[in-house]
């Protein structure tokens, strides 16, 4: 996929959006108000192929709206709006969009992004926010509240091989989906990461997933598909947070750490801010940085199955 080809995706949304870079859509029959966000990094540009895609297929009559309001987000769209190439996509301008939804707000870039969509996703009953990860990675499921029947949710309609739970604990800031379930307590509050940046081989598998959550949630008419294979429940019990930029870890475990490396209690995995760092149970290491791109990123989360 071309930087123009994204561009164009963004283009179809934008120019049918309102002035808050957000597209409604409308069923007129009752329903829940589920919110498709994109972009929330401005790097993160497989969300938006993502939600293109679902826009073509209602435009096209391959889907149709059976209730509720449809809500496409486009979060902090000006960084590919604006870039001339792929160097030009960036995670941020000034500050992590997906780390301040608790932090008083500032006359910057993304503070006021974050204030243009804020009653958007104070108003959703549902939120699926899409990203991907800086590293080559498995798709990931996000999801916020442990309750059981979103967590059932996951395990039938979700195809991804793991979905963490708990995550929100041990981020260095509120992202948009623990600010959404701290403002709803109901619903799905979703982070699908399709993989890595730029690997658009993903974007198939984001759309199905995304189409068939929209359907579990009565917003596409048709039944979703039930998973043959169900993904691995993990809750994260720890994370890793870098003191400074640059060479803030040494991975011990592993000189390729890949992603979802499994390793036994009593493992040293690395060593972190110069300090060893050993699990204390069968642990599953998760978004493994081998650098850290600012002071405070989260170099790692370890997560133990359910």
């Amino acid at each position: 996929m071309k930087l123009e080809d994204l561009k164009h995706a963004l283009s179809e949304i934008f120019d049918a959006a309102n002035q808050d870079a957000v597209l409604t859509l409308e069923s007129g029959v009752p329903g829940p108000t589920v919110s498709v966000v994109a972009l929330t990094h401005g790097n993160e540009v497989t969300g938006v192929a993502t939600a293109q895609r679902v826009l073509e297929g209602l435009k096209s009559g391959a889907l149709k709206q059976q209730s509720g309001r449809l809500q496409i987000v486009l979060a902090n769209y000006e960084i590919l709006q604006d870039a001339n190439d792929f160097d030009d996509l960036v995670r941020f301008r000034f500050e992590d969009m997906n780390r301040i939804w608790a932090k008083n707000g500032v006359d910057e870039h993304e503070y006021r992004a974050r204030e243009r969509i804020r009653p958007y996703i104070e108003q959703s009953d549902h939120v699926i926010d899409l990203h991907s990860t800086n590293r080559a990675s498995t798709s990931i499921g996000i999801l916020m509240g442990y309750e059981e029947g979103r967590v059932e949710a996951m395990r039938r309609h979700l195809d991804t091989p793991y979905v963490l739970l708990e995550a929100e604990k041990f981020l260095n800031g509120m992202s948009l989906v623990e600010f959404h379930q701290n403002s709803r307590k109901s619903g799905l509050s979703l982070v699908i990461e399709a993989g890595q940046h730029f690997d658009f081989t993903t974007v198939e598998t984001n759309v199905e997933n995304t189409i068939n959550l929209l359907r579990h949630l009565d917003i596409l008419e048709g039944d979703p598909a039930d998973l043959t294979e169900q993904p691995k429940i993990l809750k994260v019990y720890a994370s890793g947070i870098a003191k400074t930029a640059g060479n803030a870890i040494s991975w011990k475990y592993s000189d390729n750490p890949e992603g979802f490396d499994f390793v036994e209690s009593g493992t040293h995995i690395c060593d972190l801010n110069d300090e060893p760092v050993v699990v204390d149970r069968d642990t599953y290491i998760v978004m493994q940085q081998v650098e850290a791109l600012h002071a405070g990123k989260e170099m790692y989360y370890l997560a133990a199955e359910v």
